[in-house]
């Protein structure tokens, strides 16, 4: 026999099987308990995933906070028995062992000396006096940001317990504390493998496929019919074990992202709508020309980032980086042909950036404002919101569809019609300044300006027919440098490193 009594007991605490079914788990897997659990899983005699994995066999989970309430530390101390991990020279040096927490760096913490010696040793030392093995099994110790509010969560058992920092542009509030706290104990009731679907480990996602694979194949359907079944499944997957896509467990009809929308909009905790306006040359980088693979990577990385927070994203992109006007090309083309061939060039970064998106599981459309239905949907206002609210980012492309207007009077345009709080420019330099700063050294920058500055000073910084219509309709106007990292996230969070255009009258 290749297991023990021992491990059938812990296979039927993980699995809910019955004894047979894991002895033969066992047998099977030559006593390999990932092995065994693999075996039942395919065989289906799992009835049901317990939280045994984060559970202490016996023992208790406790937090503790420093006198700042900027550090909080989490430990799990295991023992044989929950008669000990009642016992008050137990629950002592649970606390011992926290405030030694909070005073390390948490790194390498069983290694951390004390006046009593490492916490390895304290830990051993104490074994004789409580009379059961002892084992320290997980520590953890968070320092929150300036504008983050954490929540932390211990189930009565004393055995599973989840921490949450939230950050917020306005800082902590009393509906923050709540939101924190409660997604807590909705993590420590829940099975959560991550955050957002673009942040489950592949891994995770193969393992699967390979089971739904194995099973699909046992129903003898054809192979196109099986694909179907296992893509289906794997997208359901993928909800349940997705933070923000699980139903809130203290209100199942809306899921967390809604939840967290929701509170934070009450709370005016961030912007919930913005329009971000890219240059063609942009995504072409240093050249300026197609596209440059690490600008793309990075820009897409900062979209998702704040498209997780909730914040609704639509992009209005250039074509400089494919063509830039007949002038440019040195072509003697009549204008509106050569606009026209323009906004052909921002479908192709409509759709190079769509790719990019879908390829980190982001849901896109690209909605063109001259009708080819083969690359893109037709522009619909009505549509773009509807978009919008089902979570969905948008890429706006063709400019407005009429020549002589630039894709900076398109983004004024579609800001207003769907009503975004505000447009960010992407650009290459951190703000705007008087004059070019890759140019001249003295440039002066400027923190911020009114749409009649822009216009009276003459700054490039979009078009005249664009400033006039971001001034006209209250539309403020951002410009940042979209290289630094996590600059969006940064902004949306109160950090502000750009300039910001206003209208003085608002």
């Amino acid at each position: 026999m290749a297991y023990s009594a021992q491990s059938v007991k812990e296979l039927r605490e993980k699995t809910g099987a019955g004894i047979m079914d894991c002895k033969k788990a066992l047998e099977e897997a030559s006593g390999d308990m990932e092995a065994a659990l693999d075996w039942l899983r395919k065989k289906g005699q799992i009835v049901a995933e317990k939280k045994s994995s984060r559970e202490a066999k016996e023992g208790l989970i406790a937090m503790y906070k420093d006198s700042s309430g900027k550090k909080t530390g989490m430990i799990r101390l295991n023992c044989e028995t929950d008669f000990v991990a009642r016992n008050e020279n137990f629950t002592a040096l649970l606390n011992k062992l926290g405030q030694y927490l909070l005073a390390s760096d948490g790194k390498d913490f069983l290694n951390y000396k004390t006046p009593e010696g490492t916490i390895s040793e304290i830990v051993s030392g104490a074994i004789s006096s409580l009379g059961e093995n002892l084992i320290l099994s997980d520590y953890f110790l968070h320092t929150q940001g300036e504008k983050s509010t954490v929540g932390t969560y211990i189930h009565t058992n004393g055995k599973i317990g989840a921490l949450v920092d939230i950050a917020s542009s306005s800082g902590t509030s009393g509906a923050i504390e709540e939101l924190a706290k409660d997604l807590s104990m909705h993590i420590s009731a829940s099975t959560v493998a991550a955050i957002e679907e673009s942040a489950i480990p592949a891994a995770v996602l193969e393992k699967e496929r390979t089971f739904l694979t194995e099973q699909a194949k046992e129903s003898g359907k054809p192979a196109d019919i099986i694909a179907k079944m296992i893509d289906g499944r794997i997208s359901k997957f993928k909800k349940e074990i997705c933070l923000m896509e699980q139903p809130f467990i203290k209100n199942p009809d809306v899921t967390i992202k809604q939840h967290v929308v929701a509170v934070g909009k009450a709370n005016n905790c961030t912007l919930t709508r913005i329009l971000l306006k890219l240059s063609g040359e942009y995504l072409g980088g240093e050249s300026g020309r197609g596209f440059d693979k690490q600008i793309i990577e990075n820009l897409t990385d900062q979209i998702i980032e704040i498209h997780n927070t909730g914040t609704d994203v639509a992009i209005v992109v250039g074509g400089g980086n494919i063509f830039r006007g007949a002038r440019s090309a040195g072509l003697d083309m009549e204008r509106v042909t050569a606009d026209q061939i323009g906004m052909l060039a921002t479908v192709m970064n409509g759709l190079c950036l769509q790719d990019a998106l879908e390829r980190k599981d982001k849901k896109v459309r690209l909605m063109s404002a001259i009708d080819i239905p083969s690359f893109a949907e037709s522009y619909i206002k009505r549509r773009a919101v509807r978009h919008l609210e089902k979570g969905r980012i948008i890429i706006f492309a063709a400019g407005t569809g009429n020549p002589y207007f630039s894709t900076d009077t398109a983004a004024a345009l579609r800001a207003a019609e769907i009503k975004a709080e505000i447009i960010i420019k992407g650009t290459l330099v951190d703000g705007i300044y008087d004059k070019d700063p890759n140019k001249y050294d003295d440039a002066v920058k400027y923190d911020e300006l009114t749409y009649t500055e822009v216009l009276v000073k003459e700054l490039n910084v979009m078009d005249s027919t664009a400033i006039s219509f971001c001034r006209d309709n209250k539309i403020p106007l951002y410009v940042l440098n979209l290289k630094q990292q996590s600059s969006l996230y940064n902004f949306l969070q109160g950090e502000h490193h750009g300039t910001l255009v206003y209208n003085a009258a608002t």
